[in-house]
């Protein structure tokens, strides 16, 4: 199995302990519903960003309805029409990390904005856990469940992360990534998500120990 390292400028390989493994993917801080878009891509074969939000940077997860509306998907739509151009002539992709504060904010959206882009050079990282907010806990199980099998095998998920969650310190709706081994995820619904990893996906660790995330999943069975 292929484990990487979500860091905050790439996702490197985990492991691979040479300086020409090449990193998964470049990590972004462009948004795309408040930049011009440009050539962000340099010598990158693959960009990973949010999918964007109206404020500034300090309010990258506050609520803001436009976002989920004609507006926010306008405003994307339109970025991504300035920056594919780009990434066709490096030969690169961009690949959108989902939020739920963002445009791409479930699986459904994801769903619906790679359909929409069928045959450009975009992807998704596939992110259940990371999907999910407070109000959702009580039915983590079914919505990760649908997560899992709307994305999980899509030929554009880039990767998956696998990760737990924890209460946001910020904002008592919200959810924050946390570490395989912790979090308020249960060790079968963990074990869940991990069993429905498709054979040669990506998988993305977060947090920490990454080594000892990677032993806790193959624990599972993963």
């Amino acid at each position: 199995m292929s484990y990487y390292h979500l860091t905050q400028f790439a996702i490197l390989p985990l492991g691979g302990g040479g300086e020409s493994e090449e990193p998964l993917a470049v990590v972004s801080a462009v948004n795309p519903l408040r930049h011009t878009p440009t050539n962000i891509f340099g010598a990158a074969q693959r960009v990973v960003c949010w999918s964007g939000w109206f404020g500034e940077e300090a309010q990258k997860f506050d609520r803001d309805f436009r976002t989920w509306t004609r507006e926010g998907w306008g405003a994307l739509d339109a970025w991504c029409d300035g920056v594919l151009p780009h990434a066709a002539a490096a030969g690169a992709t961009l690949c959108f990390r989902p939020h739920p504060r963002h445009v791409l904010a479930d699986a459904q959206a994801c769903v619906t904005f790679l359909k929409r882009r069928e045959g450009q050079p975009v992807e998704v990282l596939l992110d259940a856990a990371g999907m999910l907010t407070a109000a959702m806990m009580a039915r983590a199980d079914d919505h990760l469940k649908r997560a899992m099998d709307a994305l999980a095998g899509h030929p554009a998920v880039a990767g998956i992360v696998i990760s737990n969650v924890v209460a946001s310190k910020e904002d008592p709706e919200l959810l924050e990534s946390a570490p395989v081994g912790s979090g308020l995820l249960s060790r079968a619904l963990m074990e869940r998500m991990v069993d429905a990893v498709p054979e040669g996906k990506p998988r993305i660790l977060v947090g920490g120990d990454v080594e000892g995330q990677a032993r806790e999943i193959e624990g599972m069975g993963g």
